[in-house]
């Protein structure tokens, strides 16, 4: 598929006396076509279901294939074309390092950046939007399909955040002949989007179609002589996209404190602790798994209209800590 970058960036350093200013701005501007669909020739499972003894054991899947009654089907389409995508992503900092004595040095700055929410060249988008913008937990859930540039939703759908400032700063001290003692706090924004055809809002339906169908393996639904069909109905119903309108910006939190020592002439030691936060990272989710208890799945899921309803949300985290220690 065609894809282009287009980049541009700069610095600039100013020298005044003890300090050293640093300001720099960055500009992505990313383009691409995107044809990723989970099955876009179909697929079809055969499980044994149907030549099983009747009580759930034996069977072949390839005895199933023979007779053409899968089990399953899934099957993707792009009715009106493939997607063409654009989004960009902004940078901007300003720092100052200080020299305020022959033995101590401090860096303060600040970063802003922004990253757009990406739009199709012919709005080709839409997302899954819950009612009172919570996803349900019982079985009568209600929602809407919002399309880009319609209803009064933006041509992205989805909000792009606009205060991702961010400060750093640091310091280093000499203590004495041998040793220094440095330690810095910083954080970084980053645009996490998820891989491949998941939770692409670009790729959902009814612009991109997956249709499933799953049978109860004891009554056939399913035939390769009707082949697969492309218009829901009880048991084919499609698969849609939900992205919140208000995810927040992923970001990293990161602080060390390091301890040197010129051991000898030839040999320096060094001690460091490091630590790591990250926050709002983008995890996914099926937010139409069935709610426990008796009768068919499709009964019992949060929202009937849709087979899954795979979501793409901004609140996993992960930490990282670590003594490091070096000699050399």
């Amino acid at each position: 598929m065609h894809q282009n970058t287009i980049q541009i960036s700069d610095n600039v350093l100013y020298n005044y006396g003890a300090h050293a200013f640093r300001f720099g701005a960055s500009a992505v501007h990313n383009n691409f076509g995107f044809n990723q669909l989970s099955a876009p020739s179909g697929a079809l499972s055969f499980t044994g279901a149907y030549t099983n003894n009747g009580s759930g054991t034996g069977g072949s899947g390839f005895a199933d294939f023979l007779l053409g009654t899968p089990v399953s089907l899934t099957k993707s389409i792009l009715p009106q074309g493939t997607p063409y995508i654009s989004y960009t992503e902004f940078g901007a900092f300003a720092q100052d390092m200080w020299r305020l004595t022959s033995r101590l040095t401090a860096v303060a700055g600040l970063r802003y950046d922004l990253f757009t929410s990406p739009i199709d060249r012919k709005d080709r988008q839409s997302n899954f939007i819950p009612d009172d913008g919570v996803i349900a937990a019982t079985p009568d859930g209600r929602g809407t399909i919002a399309l880009a540039s319609q209803g009064g939703y933006s041509r992205a759908i989805i909000q792009t955040r606009k205060l991702n400032f961010i400060p750093r700063m640091s310091l280093a001290c000499k203590l004495g002949d041998k040793n220094v003692v440095r330690s810095a706090l910083g954080a970084y924004f980053f645009d996490e989007q998820e891989t491949g055809s998941s939770a692409r809002l670009f790729l959902n339906y009814p612009f991109a179609q997956t249709f499933s169908t799953t049978c109860d393996g004891v009554t056939q639904c399913l035939s390769t002589s009707t082949g697969i069909p492309l218009v829901p109905s009880a048991p084919n119903v499609p698969t849609v996209m939900y992205f919140p309108q208000r995810n927040p910006t992923p970001s990293v939190y990161q602080w060390n404190l390091t301890l040197e020592r010129q051991v000898t002439n030839s040999l320096a030691a060094r001690g460091s602790y490091a630590d790591s936060k990250d926050t709002h990272l983008g995890i996914t989710l099926n937010e139409d798994v069935a709610i426990p208890g008796p009768g068919s799945v499709l009964a019992r899921q949060p929202y009937a209209a849709y087979s899954s309803i795979s979501a793409w949300e901004n609140r996993g985290v992960s930490s990282y800590n670590a003594l490091q220690l070096s000699a050399e």
